[in-house]
């Protein structure tokens, strides 16, 4: 099945019941605990609203974008990834640091890139986020969250698609 398939294959619908099968059969294999955090609400107040007031005003709105660097990299750290040094991601990018500056790197796959959605992040947000290219991922609590960002993503991203269709 190719992206653009899976993709109309969840329209209008949101499998977020899965995932946390998945996540669950995950956790309980490896032997370590699922948390989960509803940001639903910051959600709500952080990427809902922008999008319908730049719809408002006749612009285009990008709500993935902002859900990155509001949302995932930005109060999910605030409430669970300040706890550790990083944070595992999933996202399809690499960083590169130099001279204490990190900087997104376009992936060797251009299909499968993700570096446009990350755009917006800060060098806090860079720094402690390990991509999955430019990391290899440690089975620790970084685990725990990744996947608890995945299935927080997956509930916010099926909350807001009810409420704007």
């Amino acid at each position: 099945m190719s992206r653009l398939e899976d993709e109309i294959a969840h329209l209008n619908q949101c499998p977020w019941e899965e995932d946390m099968a998945y996540a669950e059969q995950v956790c309980q294999q490896l032997q370590i605990p699922l948390e989960t955090v509803s940001l639903q609400q910051e959600y709500w107040n952080e990427v809902v609203q922008y999008t319908l007031m730049e719809a408002r005003r006749g612009r285009t709105p990008n709500p993935d974008i902002m859900c990155n660097s509001r949302i995932k990299f930005g109060m999910f750290y605030r409430y669970v990834g300040q706890y550790f040094q990083y944070v595992a991601t999933g996202h399809y990018a690499q960083s590169v640091t130099r001279d204490n500056v990190t900087s997104l790197v376009m992936s060797p796959d251009t299909v499968k890139d993700q570096t446009y959605f990350l755009a917006n992040l800060n060098q806090n947000q860079l720094r402690k986020g390990k991509l999955s290219i430019t990391h290899s991922l440690m089975l620790t609590h970084s685990l725990t969250y990744l996947l608890t960002y995945l299935l927080t993503h997956s509930l916010t991203h099926s909350l807001t698609h009810s409420l704007t269709h």
